[in-house]
């Protein structure tokens, strides 16, 4: 019973830290403080809750005029792409490799059995 709840417990930290859960929440946290906003009354700006409230209370609203969605779409194009150019000769140097480099060998195959070695 402690191995089955270690196990959950190991796969729920996985999931949450290490997995792909945290990115998306992550990026949907952030989308509300990167969209940029203004006031429909004026030129002002919305950056903070304050000044989203003081529009709201003359009568306006923050609308954004620079959607997160562009935001978060500009960064990751530039992380992709500078993780490309970072990684293109480990990934040309895999890719050169034989057939035979990427199959796992069964017992059959070894050359040198355990017991020889002893």
């Amino acid at each position: 019973m402690v191995k089955l709840i270690s196990f959950f417990l190991l796969n729920i930290y996985f999931n949450l830290f290490l997995g792909s859960n945290w990115v998306s929440t992550a990026v949907l946290y952030s989308a509300d403080h990167i969209t940029w906003k203004t006031c429909s009354l004026g030129d002002g700006k919305c950056r903070t809750a304050a000044e989203e409230k003081n529009c709201g209370m003359l009568g306006g609203a923050c609308r954004p005029y620079i959607d997160a969605y562009y935001i978060e779409v500009t960064i990751t194009t530039i992380a992709g792409i500078i993780w490309l150019i970072w990684k293109y000769k480990t990934m040309m140097r895999l890719q050169s490799l034989p057939m035979s480099a990427w199959q796992v060998q069964n017992d059959n195959q070894r050359t040198k059995p355990l017991s020889a070695t002893e």
